[in-house]
């Protein structure tokens, strides 16, 4: 079994919901066992800015599936909770992003490991922290923890 860090971010509708929704179907899809989740955050939208505010998670889960494998079932997901891809960035009911994977580095054309917004995005540091507070970046090696109090001041 692997172990998954997804974040969550709705800024349409009941976000809250969205959030909460998202994490029912992957669990009722079987495919993955939530095994930890970090609390519910209000955030600012980050690179287009001009957008209602967002609710963020991060939740750990054991899976048997691959990589690409669980960012389709994270795509299909999105689909089911109406996720409509007008504006890149732009509002959405629902974002399911695949953050970590193990200590898989990958690029490819569909999916970048770790997620290249956690070393950017303090919110996430935070998140992924608050289910691991031990866990580290695979690229440098350096734990988030101390990359978290570098990005904060």
């Amino acid at each position: 079994m692997a172990t998954a860090f997804i974040g969550f971010g709705s800024n349409l509708g009941n976000r809250r919901d969205f959030i909460i929704r998202a994490e029912k179907l992957l669990e009722d899809s079987g495919l993955l066992s939530v095994a930890g989740r970090s609390s519910i955050d209000e955030t600012d939208p980050v690179e287009v800015v001009a957008q209602p505010r967002f609710m963020n998670r991060v939740v750990s889960a054991a899976t048997k599936l691959s990589p690409l494998e669980l960012l389709d079932l994270l795509l299909e997901t999105e689909n089911t909770l109406g996720r409509v891809r007008s504006v890149p960035r732009g509002p959405r009911t629902i974002d399911c992003d695949l953050l970590l994977y193990d200590d898989i580095v990958m690029q490819s054309s569909r999916l970048v490991l770790p997620h290249p917004g956690i070393i950017r995005r303090v919110f996430l540091l935070k998140q992924i922290l608050e289910i691991d507070p031990d866990a580290t970046d695979p690229v440098s090696g350096r734990r988030y923890a101390e990359i978290a109090a570098s990005v904060q001041g």
